[in-house]
């Protein structure tokens, strides 16, 4: 959920800026300029760097979340333990106990609040990763084809409407897998 939430931000601040700026260019200059779109989402998602780079983050993420679990479990059966036993302890053992079972659920509660922020933050370094080698893929594709600009479609609908001609992404993702080594360099033409 974070994942698109992030990417359908960024690509809607990026679609915006780009269509006002081309807008203002165009409107100053009056000339024809070769422009485009992509849809922003499917280029994206499609890009196989970037399903790589979520399928890597969803194995780490399982395996955190089995690291706590397993910690989860562990405590719970102490704590069991400690119940099942606490009628026969001296009251001071009983109180060193508690406070051992108290430590270790504060010590677990914070493990766990540090691993969440962990994830998004990695989460988050990935896919900014993936989206800088997109954009900066989009900006030399547009200048080497003679783009004055490209912009992107986005949930938010910063681009209403767009000739299908217009419509550039199917070409741009081929070549983004082809350059990046992905699924699709086969099907380049």
């Amino acid at each position: 959920m974070h994942i698109r939430l992030n990417k359908a931000l960024l690509s809607g601040i990026l679609a915006g800026m780009a269509l006002i700026i081309g807008l203002l260019f165009a409107v100053v200059t009056g000339s024809q300029d070769k422009i485009a779109f992509v849809r922003s989402a499917d280029l994206i998602n499609g890009f196989t760097s970037m399903q790589e780079t979520q399928e890597r983050f969803k194995e780490k993420d399982q395996q955190w979340r089995q690291n706590i679990e397993t910690l989860g479990t562990e405590l719970e059966k102490a704590i069991e333990q400690y119940e099942s036993e606490k009628d026969a302890l001296a009251p001071d053992r009983r109180s060193e106990r508690e406070f051992e079972l108290q430590l270790r659920r504060e010590q677990y509660v914070h493990y766990a609040g540090s691993l969440g922020k962990k994830a998004r933050q990695e989460q988050r370094e990935m896919m900014q990763a993936a989206l800088d080698k997109i954009n900066a893929f989009v900006k030399d594709y547009g200048a080497a084809r003679g783009y004055t600009m490209i912009l992107g479609t986005t949930a938010e609908g910063n681009l209403l409407y767009g000739h299908d001609a217009a419509d550039i992404t199917e070409e741009v993702l081929k070549a983004l897998n082809s350059y990046f080594g992905g699924a699709e360099a086969s099907d380049e033409s």
